[in-house]
């Protein structure tokens, strides 16, 4: 929020970037909008991360492995080994 960015303007460049290092790695699809607030003009900033499956969840979260394993689990449940 603009109450934000004037609270802690560094701190928000900061998360800003970090996001927009996400988006050019290709490891995350970062969405990003502009807004026009009144005190800090027009600014373009992260809106949302963009996951195409829920094993892009669990690899951005780190979780790829437990994510697999979870998987291999439920296959077995279902095929009844």
């Amino acid at each position: 929020s603009e109450r934000e960015v004037l609270a802690d303007p560094q701190k928000t460049l900061d998360w800003r970037d970090a996001w927009s290092a996400e988006a050019e790695s290709g490891r995350l699809k970062v969405a990003f909008a502009v807004r026009d607030w009144t005190a800090c003009g027009r600014q373009t900033v992260p809106e949302r991360a963009v996951f195409e499956s829920p094993e892009a969840v669990a690899r951005a979260a780190g979780e790829l492995h437990t994510w697999r394993r979870a998987l291999e689990r439920a296959s077995r449940l279902v095929d009844g080994e």
